[in-house]
């Protein structure tokens, strides 16, 4: 794992994609699954990314 900038989360409802602005978040190289953290370290997500660029990304529930 290897750290990620702060980053917070926003949806886009139209592409069903969401931008990352979070606290912190860790990400594996083996397959860029990202664990994403909120400020209070209470609420988890997880997420993968898409094929977008500029952190757009796919919710994996």
């Amino acid at each position: 794992m290897r750290p990620h900038r702060k980053f917070g989360v926003y949806h886009s409802p139209a592409s069903q994609t969401f931008i990352v602005e979070y606290a912190s978040a860790e990400v594996s190289a083996a397959n860029n699954d990202v664990r994403t953290f909120s400020a209070d370290a209470r609420v988890s997500q997880r997420f993968i990314f898409s094929s977008a660029v500029n952190a757009q990304i796919t919710m994996f529930l």
